[in-house]
């Protein structure tokens, strides 16, 4: 790893699970909220965050009884935000 890395001024950002967030951090989000602040941060088409849940969850109809089924709905949802939110950083529409 290059020596430069170590010259920045700023803290780096670490992404953990919600769940480790939220035991040791107060207010912290849970990840359907965090989801959700980012989605409103999006270029969402005016569709509203839980009627794009309710899409992705009626993707997985042959696994209803799946007990992973909100991870894979949320990571959907993600991958989705992150997508839209880099195209709208690189395009520099991001708020």
């Amino acid at each position: 790893m290059s020596d430069s890395i170590f010259n920045f001024k700023n803290y780096p950002i670490v992404f953990i699970g919600s769940g480790m967030s939220k035991r040791y951090l107060e207010n912290s989000p849970t990840w359907p909220e965090l989801l959700e602040e980012y989605w409103n941060k999006i270029d969402n088409n005016g569709q509203g965050f839980y009627n794009y849940l309710s899409e992705i969850k009626d993707k997985y109809k042959e696994k209803q009884n799946d007990p992973d089924l909100n991870h894979k709905i949320y990571s959907d949802a993600a991958t989705y935000i992150e997508k839209n939110s880099m195209d709208y950083l690189i395009q520099g529409k991001y708020h």
